[in-house]
């Protein structure tokens, strides 16, 4: 009887790098074939998006007075 392969389910709120998908599918060869990921995303981000992301205005309303 073989052994038993793990099944590991990570889920993404609000996308997830082209570069972390790689870094788990790394993990999962170097667990050599013993375990699997289901990876649950709500969109695919690119470097754009990441880099767009730092510019965004931040309103007043959001900043917190001292």
């Amino acid at each position: 009887m073989g052994t038993r392969r793990r099944v590991v389910m990570i889920a993404f709120v609000g996308g997830v790098t082209h570069a972390e998908i790689s870094a788990i599918r790394t993990l999962a060869i170097l667990e050599a074939g013993n375990l699997e990921f289901i990876i649950a995303t709500t969109g695919i981000l690119t470097y754009r998006d990441v880099w767009n992301s730092f510019s965004e205005p931040i309103s007043p309303s959001k900043i917190i007075p001292f």
